[in-house]
């Protein structure tokens, strides 16, 4: 006998020992004993569905225990949405170029903030080798960058390489290398002798605030929108910094989106900082609560239906939203 045969004989045996137990249980089990557990189960079920017929009937005259209606005929009130309210709300020409487009949302007043703390650092770092950029050399910088995306490149220096298997002309003819290099390096966005003590996102300084008010104000979602998280590849120094594994980039900066559901278009951004929960401790709600309600003001009452994942929703989130003319649905990623 092998020690295969040995396994299943003793599983034999075992599940036997089980089922004389069990028979002598039984036997032992009288029939009063039933009777009395039959009739005590009986009271916990008829206790039980005399609360549930009271929260129904409660619920259905708006006052069940928990704030939630009940019933069978319970229908979800329908909230008025006006479709006149969504769309683009900037005027744009008839005839626009891509780059027209992406100035909708980075506009003048955005450029020359970043023109002027560039070269007031530039100064500072550089001395008198700075030759003081415009709009014209900060749009040329962000054009590059975007390129680089495309053209992948195992360095920097590559991208303005003479080599016949590495040339890309079109660095070259914009900026040259050693330009390129020091603009990037003394790219601002703010003074650094204005840093308030605790403010995280100092380095944005109002730029960023500009072009999330950009995103809200050029086009207004549908009824439909959703929220969700992003990840912002990026490995270098941050205090808070995430890393999420699931994520493919895995180490980055941690952004909520409310995004039109149908469009895909990003209406409002906010980026987790890692106080969230400082924040929440004092109102009674949790760090999602708080992040879903910043996300939604200025959208509640207008009628929106709002997607989100179990991360985010609650039944004290989603009774609020209720109060508010905003109804929720929950969607959960495919497994």
């Amino acid at each position: 006998m092998n020690g295969r045969d040995i396994s299943s004989a003793a599983k034999k045996i075992r599940l036997q020992e089980d089922i004389d137990w069990y028979e002598s249980e039984a036997e032992d089990f009288s029939a009063e004993e039933y009777e009395e557990e039959d009739e005590s189960e009986k009271e916990i079920r008829q206790s039980e569905s005399e609360y549930e017929s009271e929260s129904e009937t409660a619920g259905v005259e708006g006052g069940s225990h928990d704030g939630f209606q009940r019933g069978a005929d319970l229908k979800p009130k329908e909230f008025h949405f006006d479709d006149s309210l969504a769309g683009v709300r900037s005027r744009i020409p008839g005839q626009i170029s891509i780059f027209g487009y992406l100035k909708l949302f980075i506009t003048s007043a955005i450029m020359n903030i970043i023109v002027n703390e560039t070269n007031r650092y530039g100064l500072q770092k550089h001395g008198d080798a700075w030759q003081l950029v415009d709009e014209k050399d900060i749009w040329r910088i962000f054009g590059l960058i975007l390129l680089m995306g495309i053209v992948k490149k195992p360095t920097l220096s590559s991208y303005w390489s003479t080599d016949p298997l590495l040339s890309t002309p079109v660095f070259s003819k914009m900026i040259s290398r050693n330009r390129f290099l020091m603009v990037l390096s003394s790219l601002h966005f703010t003074d650094n002798s204005e840093n308030p003590a605790g403010n995280k996102l100092f380095k944005l300084g109002s730029v960023f605030a500009m072009i999330c008010d950009r995103l809200s104000s050029v086009l207004l979602p549908g009824k439909f929108i959703s929220i969700d998280e992003s990840l912002l590849a990026w490995k270098g120094r941050l205090s808070f910094r995430q890393y999420i594994p699931s994520k493919r980039s895995r180490f980055g900066i941690k952004l909520f989106a409310l995004c039109d559901a149908v469009s895909g278009y990003v209406h409002k951004l906010s980026v987790y900082i890692g106080d969230e929960k400082e924040q929440a401790e004092g109102t009674g709600r949790g760090v999602t609560h708080n992040i879903v309600m910043k996300l939604m003001s200025g959208l509640l009452n207008l009628g929106h239906c709002l997607f989100m994942d179990n991360f985010y929703n609650s039944p004290e989130l989603a009774a609020e939203l209720v109060k508010n003319n905003t109804h929720t649905a929950l969607f959960r990623a495919p497994i």
